[in-house]
């Protein structure tokens, strides 16, 4: 069992939405902000949390496959938390912060609310806060949210085709404040939780 399951959203096959303010796609970016989680959360003060970050096979036949590996390893690790990492991107206007969980899931829906509202806090954007999901907006379903055994959220930090929006990524990066504020909610949370 560990505390934590860090999941970097796509892969490099299928890398995601592209910010071309931050030159990056969803899964390049995630893949060096789940490196900067795990060093802020070894930070913390306290007992440490154990975690492990997971990554997507890019060698499965298909999306599907893919994604029932992926949530057949994080099952297998027995996390107490999900946190999947993503970034949004619609049409360049709309912006700030969202957390998916699956509908019906009191922790999930706790956990994208509070981890929405630090991830809001530290880019200084707009939090549009935790919304319960179960399919994408393409209709696909949210494997990670589904078909695992922990509360789950699919944390989506801000927009990547919205300048402001990926502006504020960048600086709370170089400043660490993103991470360190994912670091220490997701402490919280979990000591809450018995």
């Amino acid at each position: 069992m560990i505390d934590l399951a860090i999941v970097i959203g796509h892969n490099a096959a299928r890398p995601g939405a592209w910010s071309e303010t931050l030159q990056s796609s969803e899964y390049g970016w995630n893949k060096d902000e789940a490196t900067l989680l795990v060093a802020a959360i070894h930070r913390l003060p306290g007992p440490a949390l154990t975690m492990s970050v997971f990554e997507r096979s890019s060698c499965a036949a298909s999306y599907t496959l893919e994604m029932r590996q992926l949530t057949g390893a994080v099952n297998a690790a027995r996390p107490r938390l999900i946190v999947s990492r993503h970034f949004n991107a619609l049409n360049g206007k709309v912006h700030g912060c969202c957390a998916l969980h699956y509908p019906g899931s009191a922790r999930g829906a706790l956990a994208a609310e509070v981890l929405s509202r630090a991830a809001a806090t530290a880019l200084g954007g707009r939090n549009i806060g935790a919304m319960a999901q179960a399919v994408s907006a393409s209709g696909k379903p949210l494997h990670i949210l589904r078909d695992t055994q922990a509360p789950a959220v699919i944390l989506e930090p801000f927009f990547g085709d919205h300048e402001g929006d990926a502006e504020r990524a960048r600086t709370a990066r170089a400043s660490g404040s993103l991470a360190a504020a994912l670091a220490t909610t997701i402490q919280s949370l979990l000591r809450g939780w018995t």
